[in-house]
């Protein structure tokens, strides 16, 4: 729809779904303890500022207008670790909590979990590239599933544009509002709900 509107769209996709896919385990770090945690945490956002950078770059050079949009947000790995891990892992990357929440974010779309109302629609399968195939990046069982999204929710607490979507029927048309909320302008064939 954006691109029907003129917009160039470049999808940043979620890093630890690359990482998972690619040979990476959770739990041969958080075997390690807290630390263990710490420089995975910190090795994704590592990747993911990477992968934003890029595709940034990569939208500019277009000379066009342009929409980035971000599976997963630097602030989520907050949600899968302790208070004081996450601290670590900032102070690991060089940056404190508002930079990454304020800088470089224009807005925030939170998708609920189906876990959280629609929980016949939640499974550990989630589907990738929108080609039809699936992985099993997820670990969560249903309650860790609500947590953990409670818990992401909560990290972007204090951004000024941050939308929870809940609607798990409408997700894609109230996705679309928020975007095009966002970026101030009416997108051809959609209409603001």
């Amino acid at each position: 729809r954006l691109e029907n509107a003129g917009w160039r769209v470049f999808i940043v996709p979620e890093a630890a779904t690359l990482l998972f896919h690619n040979g990476a385990k959770f739990h041969d770090f958080a075997r390690q303890g807290e630390m263990g945690i710490v420089h995975f945490q910190a090795k994704l956002a590592q990747l993911q500022i990477s992968l934003e950078n890029t595709m940034s770059d990569m939208a500019d050079a277009t000379g066009e207008k342009s929409v980035i949009l971000c599976d997963r947000g630097l602030l989520d790995g907050k949600a899968y670790c302790s208070a004081r891990a996450w601290a670590l892992v900032l102070e690991s990357i060089g940056q404190n909590e508002s930079q990454l929440r304020d800088r470089r974010y224009t807005a925030v779309i939170h998708l609920v979990t189906a876990a959280k109302g629609a929980e016949e629609h939640y499974s550990l399968m989630q589907a990738e590239g929108g080609g039809g195939g699936a992985s099993t990046a997820r670990t969560e069982d249903l309650e860790e599933a609500r947590e953990v999204d409670t818990r992401t929710t909560e990290a972007w607490l204090g951004h000024r544009r941050v939308y929870v979507v809940t609607s798990f029927a409408q997700k894609l048309n109230r996705v679309v509002d928020r975007v095009q909320q966002t970026i101030g302008e009416s997108i051809v064939g959609h209409t603001l709900r």
